[in-house]
């Protein structure tokens, strides 16, 4: 088990987190479940993370928190807002945000 293990860290490109903290589409929480839906795995992290101990350390350091993903959405619905040319006004930053 350790060696697929090994072999799941690497399946876990960083340039999947990357690539859903650079989008500039409106964000999604990153979660471990979110991770294994875009790699085809969450059935197995969701079942078997215990048995994975290096998948499950690099899991926790990346996913984020409630607050992390609302400041993140925030500052996406400003930067939205600002590239249409709107003012930025508070009713507007929420409703963007969602």
């Amino acid at each position: 088990m350790i060696q697929k293990d090994l072999r799941n860290k690497e399946e876990f490109p960083p340039m999947v987190v990357e690539e859903m903290l650079n989008s500039t589409e409106k964000p999604e929480r990153i979660t471990i479940s979110l991770i294994g839906s875009k790699l085809g795995i969450r059935a197995l992290l969701e079942k078997h993370l215990d048995k994975l101990p290096i998948t499950n350390q690099y899991l926790d350091s990346v996913k984020e928190s409630r607050r992390d993903f609302q400041l993140r959405r925030i500052k996406w619905a400003v930067q939205e807002l600002k590239s249409q040319g709107e003012i930025t006004k508070l009713w507007k930053v929420l409703r963007k945000a969602g």
